[in-house]
């Protein structure tokens, strides 16, 4: 398992993922593979042993982690293939097991045979469900010949052998004894545990209950029944303009041979492809522009567009993607909605835009108010955010403690900033003392939703989104506030810290870091926590 693990650890696969359970003492041979050892895909499950006095040991906790970490992860991960390093260095009668010095006295995982023709079941049973059972179990050697006899002989179960010759002794049995003498009980253990097996597996299969078929009847109230009259009216609308975008185009294509012309502001990858696929670029009449945001919110958003023309960027969708845009219309929903008693979110954030409610900021948070109390980050720590499209790769974005420190930066930026400019525009929000951590260290999601359509709403969110993670454990000490390593996941600012592992990288892809999560939360919760995120990207489109 140690080898396994430093493989997967020096050349990692997104692939493959290892699971290990063993037990896990302080000084106990070989002092690796704690719930903190952990990489990508790599997860350590240890099992107190049965000297300490934790509640969670042997055989009870053996079983409730492959129930309720270990299946579900599988099911999560969906392997084409399961590998099953089968030792049994767990076994009630291994001396290994022992707490170290000592010969006799309580072992340390204390698994029975039972125990592992019951785990074999199970995986069994999943390599059924996730990959048409396929799976590999490799016997690990090593073991003492009369300890697999005897444990095969003290198993008192109804499925007496299918533990495959599981390794231990009996107190005072030496694995020294006469090889002639326990040589045929062996073979007789093996072909008794192979037959076993045979009988008990290969009859097993997992077939999912078919969903359960309920019928409701809904009556609509007139609030409702107006909300899918609009729904409908705006479907027949969408549909009588996609069928004279195809007359249209159905024109066009008899004049032009069926050519599309493009039109675009870029000369990188986005023209290389249009004229890959045999598009004319074309100045004026054009089927499809692609071009910046701004350009088309500009000029592109108050011009009427033919029903075959289209634009990379729906209309108005800087409401969403500009900071100072989206907090007014988070607020402006919030205020609806509470109005009606319906908003559905327990969090929302502290936020000012600045200059223009920089007098509601400081009433709010006088000066002697917004100062550092203790030598940590607590509630008055605010992340100071560019709304201007043109920065990226966390380039204007500050964390602050104390008004002066934002009145300094408001009268220094108003003296560098030449005449008649236009004043840019920040975000000011209160930041998150105690953010989830990973390893602890602050991570970041991103997820990408494309959407077709408004009238109706039409999304489709990808399901291969990645988590961002900064190179440096997260800290709330006062004197780290102007470590962006520490503070901002921006893959540009990583990157120049000496941390930075250009092998590895500082991204996880989202499967990997739903089974993290899954492994340390349970399926259940995490299952919620994304499906409230993708509510709340809904909620967001939705007008």
């Amino acid at each position: 398992g140690n080898g396994t693990q430093d493989i997967l650890t020096q050349h990692p696969r997104p692939n493959v993922l290892f699971i290990s359970l063993h037990v896990f003492a302080e000084g106990f041979y070989p002092g690796s593979g704690g719930d903190h050892d952990y990489a990508r895909n790599i997860y350590n499950f240890p099992i107190h042993p049965m000297w300490t006095h934790a509640k969670d040991k042997g055989s009870a906790a053996f079983r409730a982690k492959v129930t309720q970490v270990v299946l579900p992860l599988l099911r999560a991960f969906g392997p084409d293939l399961i590998l099953v390093s089968a030792g049994f260095d767990g076994c009630h009668h291994d001396i290994g097991n022992k707490q170290y010095g000592q010969r006799d006295g309580p072992v340390g995982m204390d698994l029975s045979p039972g125990d592992f023709h019951w785990v074999t079941t199970q995986l069994m049973l999943m390599a059924n469900l996730c990959c048409n059972g396929r799976l590999v179990s490799v016997l690990e050697g090593g073991y003492g010949r009369v300890r697999t006899e005897h444990d095969d002989k003290d198993d008192t179960s109804p499925n007496g052998a299918v533990a495959a010759s599981p390794d231990g002794s009996q107190p005072g049995t030496s694995p020294e004894d006469n090889h002639a003498t326990t040589a045929p009980l062996i073979l007789d253990t093996l072909q008794a545990s192979a037959h076993a097996h045979l009988q008990a597996l290969t009859c097993q299969s997992y077939v999912e209950p078919p969903p359960v078929k309920t019928r409701t009847r809904h009556f609509m109230n007139d609030k409702e029944k107006e909300k899918q009259n609009k729904a409908e009216a705006a479907q027949r609308v969408r549909q009588a303009r996609i069928a004279d975008a195809q007359k249209v185009a159905k024109a066009k294509a008899g004049n032009s041979g069926g050519v599309i012309r493009f039109k675009t502001t870029f000369r990188n990858t986005i023209f290389d492809a249009m004229l890959r696929r045999g598009w004319k670029e074309s100045d004026t009449d054009w089927d499809f522009y692609w071009a910046d945001r701004e350009f088309i919110y500009d000029v592109l958003d108050s011009v009427h567009l033919d029903v075959s023309q289209k634009v990379n960027h729906f209309r108005n969708g800087r409401e969403l993607c500009r900071k100072d845009l989206l907090i007014k219309n988070l607020k402006r929903a919030r205020r609806a909605q509470k109005k009606n008693e319906e908003f559905p979110y327990d969090f929302f954030p502290i936020t000012y835009i600045l200059p223009g409610e920089y007098s509601m900021f400081v009433e709010v948070y006088p000066p002697d108010k917004l100062v550092l109390r203790t030598a940590h980050l607590c509630s008055t720590i605010f992340v100071g955010s560019c709304v201007n499209h043109i920065r990226a790769q966390g380039k204007g974005i500050f964390l602050f403690t104390k008004l002066s420190q934002i009145s300094d930066w408001r009268t220094d930026y108003r003296y560098k900033q030449p005449e008649n400019q236009q004043v840019e525009t920040y975000v000011v929000q209160k930041y998150i003392s105690n953010p989830y951590l990973v390893g602890g260290k602050k991570f970041d999601l991103r997820l990408y939703a494309l959407v077709t359509s408004f009238a109706p709403l039409e999304m489709y969110l990808y399901r291969s989104g990645f988590a961002r993670f900064t190179n440096s454990r997260y800290s709330n000490n006062a004197s780290d506030i102007e470590n962006s390593f520490i503070h901002l996941t921006n893959v540009a600012i990583q990157k120049t810290s000496d941390k930075y592992d250009k092998k590895h990288g500082g991204k996880w892809d989202l499967k990997s870091l739903k089974l993290y999560m899954m492994s340390h939360h349970g399926v259940a919760r995490v299952d919620h926590l994304f499906y409230q995120i993708q509510m709340v990207i809904i909620r967001s489109l939705q007008r």
